[in-house]
């Protein structure tokens, strides 16, 4: 390896040097309008493309949350009207026990006010046969006496 002297470093540092001269300019000045066309023909577009995209997102997010509330909204309201009916198929249950228990305590009550009609009528019958009987009784022991005195009588 060879040594490298003062003089070669000086070259090599000025050689890493960018002159500037009229190609600089041009090259900048290429540089600025390759740049500001880009930025029309394909920057903004992009830009433009991204903005529309973010919105239809947002647009979907917001469509999304709208269903999501429509159909805890529907969810809630069959809910609802499951409980009313349930209520209603009770209420009407409870009527109808009521209902076939006031019946049924009108036909024993009917049945009762029968019974004790037919009983009493039947208590009466017996009340006028034993009446009968008893004067039935009464007219054939009279007789009966009778007879047996008139033959107490006769044989005496």
């Amino acid at each position: 390896m060879q040594p490298i002297d003062l003089n070669t470093t000086i070259e090599i540092s000025r050689a890493a040097l960018v002159d500037l001269d009229a190609s600089f300019l041009f090259q900048l000045g290429l540089f600025i309008v390759v740049a500001l066309l880009l930025n029309q023909i394909i920057f903004k577009p992009l830009m433009k493309i991204e903005e529309l995209r973010d919105q239809k997102t947002e647009k979907v997010y917001r469509d999304a949350d709208k269903m999501d509330r429509d159909s805890k909204k529907a969810i809630a309201d069959y809910e609802q009207q499951i409980a009313d009916a349930r209520r209603s198929g009770l209420e009407n249950s409870q009527k109808t026990r009521e209902a076939a228990t006031a019946e049924g305590q009108s036909r024993v009550d009917a049945s009762r006010t029968e019974s004790d009609k037919r009983y009493n009528e039947a208590l009466k019958r017996l009340e006028l046969a034993d009446a009968a009987a008893a004067s039935d009784r009464a007219r054939q022991s009279a007789a009966l006496a009778k007879e047996i005195a008139d033959k107490i009588v006769g044989a005496a």
